[in-house]
């Protein structure tokens, strides 16, 4: 569970990042754009987040218009952004992985004092009805299963910790939310069309098969004479399917097949095309719904197949997609707003790193 709480996007998130990412996936900021300002002076990633590694966790790091980012905390993102990984790697992989990810704890740091440091300035505040409000949107946005508490443990915080952290977060949504200018306007239909036209490949739908199989399983290094034992066990389970009065392929495929699909009567889902092997492949996309196909010899071993349903490939219309597409430009411009002003806070920020030849 607290894996799933803490891989968010595929760069890993950081500790104040994980609450402010939840409120900004909200408000449609991905929050990916936290993780990525390294570089966003003019050079490259590597070279402008590499800092002075110390040893106390007393030190200082960088400093933010004089605010001080020390050690201690950039320890603290490291390790809930490694989370319960962490703890299954060895020393040398904790130690690689802190040497990858610092650079990002410390540059998603150096925004998050930025963003807190312009809603001081400009007096931004939140209510207690707002609080109420944020926590219910953060618990729907958690993975199935998963609680408030889950997340304050996966974090290491206490419940003061947590409902400082996500006030401060709540101060800077709404900080944002009046910095996005024209980017944050809704979409127009134009908008909507424009990119579905542009786009055609991102609305193709596949052709799929569901189905359900039944398989008999053969060791590749089985000789013969146990091969053709084990198509006869595969013939002598399909006849039981065609008999009259058979009993349902779901109870049979319970009983006699090797493959974990069986818990499942057999089901395999909806699959395209690539993703099965070939001989399972051509059979299944063959096959008319509802009938029990003739046994199928794969390096797995003997299948029998039911087809379930065969949809036809197709191009979703453009009203079938066209919320997804405002929500994804929505998305997208409010992004941008977010890092051009982020981009704008630091062009006017002191930014002075342990390492002075790289302030700003």
């Amino acid at each position: 569970m607290t894996e799933k709480l803490k891989t968010r996007c595929k760069q890993g998130l950081t500790i104040g990042g994980m609450l402010l990412a939840g409120l900004l996936v909200v408000q449609g900021v991905s929050p990916c754009t936290l993780l990525q300002s390294c570089g966003t002076r003019g050079t490259s990633g590597s070279e402008e987040c590499t800092k002075a590694v110390s040893t106390s966790p007393d030190d200082v790091l960088v400093t933010v218009n004089g605010t001080p980012i020390t050690r201690a905390e950039v320890d603290a993102e490291l390790l809930a952004a490694m989370g319960i990984r962490g703890q299954r790697m060895s020393k040398s992989d904790v130690a690689a992985a802190r040497a990858e990810l610092a650079p990002r704890a410390i540059e998603m740091l150096v925004t998050r004092t930025l963003l807190q440091q312009a809603a001081d300035v400009e007096d931004v505040t939140v209510s207690d009805v707002e609080v109420a409000k944020a926590i219910e949107r953060v618990s729907s946005k958690l993975p199935a299963g998963a609680t408030l508490d889950d997340l304050k443990r996966s974090l290491g915080m206490s419940e003061e910790q947590w409902t400082a952290e996500l006030t401060q977060n709540l101060r800077i949504e709404k900080l944002l939310g009046t910095h996005g200018g024209n980017l944050t306007a809704d979409p127009t239909d134009a908008d909507v069309e424009a990119f579905y036209a542009g786009h055609p490949t991102l609305f193709e739908v596949p052709e799929t098969v569901e189905a359900r199989h039944i398989l008999i399983s053969v060791d590749r290094d089985a000789d013969e004479a146990t091969r053709a034992e084990k198509q006869r066990q595969a013939d002598a389970v399909r006849e039981r399917l065609m008999a009259d009065n058979a009993e349902s392929f779901e109870a049979v495929a319970k009983e006699a097949s090797d493959c974990p699909s069986a818990a499942r009567g057999g089901h395999l889902g909806e699959f395209a095309r690539g993703q099965m092997v070939p001989a399972f492949e051509a059979a299944a996309f063959s096959q008319d719904p509802g009938a029990i196909g003739p046994v199928v010899e794969t390096q797995f071993g003997y299948h029998i197949i039911k087809v379930e349903n065969h949809t036809a490939a197709k191009t979703l219309k453009l009203d079938e997609v066209r919320e997804r597409i405002a929500d994804r430009l929505q998305a997208e411009r409010r992004s941008e707003a977010f890092e051009a002003y982020v981009s704008q806070l630091r062009s006017n920020a002191s930014i002075q790193y342990a390492d002075e030849s790289k302030a700003t």
